[in-house]
């Protein structure tokens, strides 16, 4: 599994997470398909992140075991979601809050 070919290519030599079947179950490999059969996977991977996404999410981990959404509210609350873009936050009376990601200049992974 590879993202893109440029720039910045990366290639996986495993899948992180694994690869499950619609309803959670595990998926061997490797897989036999028969003439025209398919089959529909999740795959989980990890997220690769800048080097400033690493060292908020180590200084916010450090502490206690985090949940995804617990660290991109930290890192939204810093200016930055999980792939290093831009992210406009702002906090309202009563505990709610907004976040703003520039959709033009917007990076993420693709595989």
């Amino acid at each position: 599994m590879s993202t893109g070919q440029s720039p910045d290519f990366t290639s996986y030599s495993g899948i992180d997470g694994g690869i499950m079947t619609a309803d959670q179950k595990t998926v061997k490999l490797p897989l036999l398909l028969e003439p025209g059969e398919s089959r529909s996977f999740v795959i989980y991977v990890g997220i690769l992140v800048t080097p400033n996404v690493y060292e908020a999410i180590s200084i916010k981990s450090s502490s206690n075991v985090r949940t995804n959404s617990s660290l991109k509210l930290a890192l939204a609350k810093q200016g930055m979601d999980l792939y290093g873009n831009h992210v406009d936050y702002q906090e309202f009376p009563g505990g709610e809050y907004k976040m703003t990601i520039d959709n033009e200049n917007q990076k993420s992974p693709t595989f």
